[in-house]
């Protein structure tokens, strides 16, 4: 009788054991779950951030070149031949 009731104490204190478990995987799933969001989060901002910072730069970038070619139309015909020369002479190898 005293054997049944160490087995009934230990199985009882497994089950025990089991819950507790199940209840620190359950906090430390919900944990990581909230950490991967934030981490989401970030990405997604820092994401935007570049992504706005690189359009402006390319505006940037296209304002002058346009200002360039209404300054100097002939040399930028020039230029824009040259350039074209030189690429088919290359893809024609």
């Amino acid at each position: 009788m005293a054997a049944r009731n160490e087995s009934d104490n230990t199985s009882e204190e497994l089950k025990a054991e089991f819950a507790s478990l199940r209840e620190d995987m359950s906090k430390i799933t919900e944990t990581l779950r909230r950490l991967s969001g934030e981490q989401i989060a970030d990405g997604r901002e820092r994401t935007r951030r570049a992504t706005n910072q690189t359009r402006e730069r390319v505006n940037q970038a296209v304002g002058t070149v346009e200002g360039e070619i209404q300054h100097h139309p002939l040399t930028s015909l020039a230029t824009a031949f040259g350039v074209g020369f030189i690429v088919g002479k290359l893809l024609d190898r």
